[in-house]
């Protein structure tokens, strides 16, 4: 078991709820508690792990970085296939953690408020018998977004990554097949799903990274 956590307490926890409550679980652990630690683990690592917990923030640079652990889960899954990544976060807004399913699929995701010691080994076990386990707050969360076809269809999400990779708004429409006033439109309806009100490009870039949109 690989285990990816930036808080030394956690990660002892996580240990010793294994040693006592999975009994029959015999796992040899791998830690790593910052973005470069995990990134050298994985590189070099000859072992193949079962499961792969992962926290989503990290340190990388020496700074706390809310999208590191997404990097190390796209990672995870191109040098470990056929690990079971449970991703154990206390983020709850609803993009972030939308964005983490999408781009990393993982197995679990649990919401540390969520579960308990018992309840954490159960999940492992059903992870490792090809279940997926999700917690009921993430779930939720996929209900609501599922619901958001504004923000998330096709085009929205390619007028956030024109927008991100710099350009302007007045040459979206030499790449998007719609009108300047209806592309406008559509950047009405982002930055009130962003809560900018009449923010500018840079705004809207600022905070589409910050929710893990681009």
């Amino acid at each position: 078991m690989l285990i990816i956590e930036d808080h030394l307490s956690m990660i002892e926890g996580y240990k010793s709820i294994f040693q006592v409550f999975g009994k029959d679980m015999l796992f040899d652990f791998t830690t790593a508690s910052t973005f470069e630690e995990a990134q050298l683990v994985m590189n070099t690592s000859t072992l193949s792990y079962d499961i792969i917990i992962l926290d989503i923030s990290l340190k990388r640079g020496g700074e706390k970085n809310e999208h590191s652990g997404k990097e190390l889960g796209k990672m995870a899954r191109r040098l470990f296939p056929i690990a079971k990544i449970i991703i154990i976060t206390s983020h709850i807004e609803k993009l972030t953690l939308y964005s983490l399913y999408r781009d990393i699929n993982p197995e679990g995701f649990l919401i540390k408020s969520d579960f308990t010691p018992n309840q954490l080994v159960e999940a492992v076990e059903k992870v490792l018998r090809y279940e997926y386990v999700y917690s009921d707050t993430f779930q939720d969360c996929v209900k609501e977004m599922s619901q958001d076809r504004l923000i998330l269809d096709s085009v929205n999400r390619e007028i956030l990554n024109l927008i991100g990779s710099g350009i302007k708004t007045k040459s979206l429409n030499q790449y998007i097949p719609l009108s300047t006033s209806a592309i406008d439109k559509r950047k009405c309806v982002i930055k009130e799903f962003l809560n900018i009100g009449k923010g500018t490009d840079e705004d809207i870039i600022r905070e589409a990274k910050r929710r893990g949109l681009i």
